[in-house]
């Protein structure tokens, strides 16, 4: 029998999520690292939209998105320092020291055990939706991503644009099943709520670039980061001034 489209869905992501990872084991390069993150993300989003508790995203898995995060946001910082090449290599320099004390071969053994364990759960138990239900789950998450996002009044704390950044990348991701699984056609509810997750997304990553540059320049005093930390701190301010956006309904 043919599993279910939301089988395959997951069974895609988890299985390309396994790929990258074994990628970034060997070449250590961002990219690979992020698109694991993105594949892990997208079964986390699924299962929290579509599925009931039995298939609830192992613990082990979201601690193996956790762990990943300084991770990523050191790269995304130092993807960021093109013209700063002095600070941007001095941060190169303890990129595998992150690595090494995060990612312990033991650890990536487990993540991937892990892994091969939620595989074989979904394929053994092939889970279905009702087409109708699961169109209404994804458009009434989405309802409640506007209704916080109209609610922003421009004075909020970066934590809470960033659990909206999260409720929008699940929206995003539920549409993205919907659209290449023909349940619903989604491509600019698609487009927009990744726009909305990437300008809510601007705000958190530089709150993460100015933590780190902070602790760098308490660490390295003979570095001179005085200008460039005062520069993200303005630029900071002006993304949380404009992260409303455009409201766009159901």
């Amino acid at each position: 029998m043919k599993p279910t489209p939301l089988t395959q869905y997951l069974l895609y992501q988890l299985y390309h999520g396994r790929i990258k990872f074994q990628e970034f084991r060997k070449d250590r390069h961002p990219a690979s690292l992020h698109a694991f993150r993105i594949a892990m993300r997208k079964v986390r989003s699924i299962s929290k939209l579509l599925l009931d508790e039995s298939f609830a995203f192992p613990e082990f898995l979201k601690e193996g998105i956790k762990v990943t995060n300084d991770l990523r946001e050191l790269d995304v910082l130092i993807g960021s320092l093109e013209k700063y090449p002095k600070i941007r290599k001095e941060l190169m320099l303890i990129r595998p020291k992150q690595l090494e004390e995060r990612l312990s071969e033991l650890f990536c053994e487990a993540l991937l055990q892990n892994l091969d364990a939620t595989y074989t759960l979904i394929y053994e138990n092939d889970p279905a939706i009702f087409r109708e239900i699961a169109v209404q789950k994804v458009l009434t998450h989405y309802q409640h991503c506007l209704d916080e996002l109209n609610a922003l009044t421009g004075d909020e704390k970066p934590k809470d644009l960033h659990k909206l950044r999260i409720m929008f990348k699940d929206a995003r991701y539920g549409f993205e099943f919907l659209n290449v699984s023909d349940l619903h056609p989604s491509a600019e509810l698609i487009d927009y709520c990744k726009t909305m997750q990437e300008r809510l997304g601007h705000v958190q990553d530089y709150v993460n670039q100015l933590e780190w540059l902070t602790s760098f320049a308490t660490e390295n005093p003979a570095l001179d980061l005085s200008e460039l930390i005062a520069k993200r701190k303005k630029k900071l301010k002006k993304l949380k001034e404009s992260a409303k956006g455009t409201i766009r309904s159901v």
